[in-house]
């Protein structure tokens, strides 16, 4: 994933990343480091209210779409390497893009989702 932002001028990755958290994975808005990245961008567009925050960024994107090159290769690469991952891996994995992080929920049902790893002190002998 490094290999991508490098790959495109800072200006378009920063662009990039509150555009990431708001239509990728709103659910990471909750992180504290992922709320100040799209709050930046409220912060920069002159929002006050709240309450109009959604549409005005909104509004930002189909005025500024970000790079549609960066948009098309990560979502080629999330596909690509993710594509057997469950919804919390993935949430994880865009987290750790913008340095956030995710809850992490005790599993309800007692069942492991789909592509998780055991995290004990013998996971690493655990089949996959």
């Amino acid at each position: 994933m490094i290999a991508i932002c490098r790959r495109y001028p800072s200006a378009d990755v920063a662009a990039f990343i509150p555009y990431l958290v708001v239509t990728f994975a709103p659910a990471l808005a909750k992180d504290r480091t992922a709320a100040a990245v799209v709050g930046a961008l409220v912060e920069r567009l002159g929002v006050t209210d709240p309450a109009k925050a959604g549409d005005a960024i909104r509004a930002h994107y189909e005025d500024n779409p970000p790079n549609q090159a960066l948009v098309e290769e990560f979502e080629r690469y999330f596909r690509e390497h993710l594509k057997n991952a469950s919804p919390d891996v993935v949430a994880g994995k865009l987290a750790d893009v913008i340095g956030a992080t995710t809850s992490k929920q005790p599993l309800q049902s007692g069942a492991r989702p789909p592509g998780t790893i055991p995290a004990n002190p013998f996971a690493r002998f655990h089949r996959k």
